[in-house]
């Protein structure tokens, strides 16, 4: 019986698990107003960068605003963006409509549609399951090199944050170009490049409550406040024809409309 007694006097000391899931998100929800509204702490905690010019490599139309909105539109404030897209998201044989809707984006962000390259080439095909040849993709990416002379560069990482071949083929060709000798000497210029993190499913679609533990495992970070996160999912309304049920859903609850991570793939 005493014993009894004494274990429930212990468990009773133990937090439930609601009063910790609550804590923590009301940390983020505070550091978040913290941050990015009373700028308490952001020169320290929040990256940035100035006076470059930026290019995004992406895979398919809408890649840029389901997950690259909180940097692009951070990094706009100060800096010159282009955008380099490997198909024109021809998947499902509407390639045309999306490229229109990949230029709609852009201005919505504040992009010129002059500063947009889509590439649409058979050879790399909008397909989740197809990784592209890697050469093949180190040169459209270096003949783009050539003519934008970018600063810094930010993809995908290894992951492609959902696992999509296509992403994943973006990190693998760019790291190519940074450490292989050959195709590093034909670059203009070296630029800085980053790869976007890749998190956890249950981090994924918590929105801005995921602040906590993005704070505690990441250094470079990009933060929306609430406009800019309106804004992001305004441009991918701009996406008419890929607004299906769950990506509606998605806009709600991705951690990717309010912050993003990047990662620097460093040159050998």
């Amino acid at each position: 019986m005493l014993n009894n007694v004494c274990l429930s006097e212990v468990l009773s000391q133990i937090p439930h698990p609601f009063t910790i899931i609550y804590t923590a998100l009301s940390v983020s929800c505070f550091l978040y107003i913290l941050l990015k509204y009373f700028e308490i702490g952001g020169d320290v905690l929040l990256w940035k960068i100035r006076d470059k010019n930026i290019l995004l490599i992406i895979a398919h139309p809408d890649d840029e605003c389901m997950f690259f909105g909180p940097s692009l539109l951070n990094l706009l404030e100060e800096n010159k963006i282009s955008i380099l897209c490997m198909t024109s998201g021809n998947f499902y044989d509407i390639g045309k409509v999306r490229k229109t809707e990949l230029l709609a984006s852009a201005s919505v962000l504040g992009i010129s549609t002059n500063d947009v390259v889509i590439i649409d080439k058979k050879a790399l095909p909008d397909n989740p399951s197809i990784q592209w040849d890697n050469d093949l993709v180190c040169k459209e990416i270096l003949d783009v090199c050539t003519k934008i002379v970018p600063d810094m560069i930010i993809t995908f990482d290894d992951y492609g944050v959902s696992g999509h071949q296509n992403h994943i083929s973006l990190f693998h060709a760019i790291r190519t170009i940074l450490k292989d000798r050959v195709w590093k000497n034909k670059l203009p210029t070296i630029p800085v490049v980053y790869s976007l993190d890749s998190i956890s499913v249950w981090r994924k679609y918590i929105s801005v409550l995921d602040l906590l533990v993005t704070l505690l495992k990441h250094r470079k970070l990009y933060l929306s406040s609430l406009k800019q996160a309106l804004l992001t999912q305004k441009a991918m309304f701009a996406h008419r024809s890929q607004l299906m049920w769950f990506r509606r859903l998605y806009i709600i609850f991705s951690r990717y409309m309010f912050i993003n991570t990047f990662t620097q793939i460093k040159p050998d």
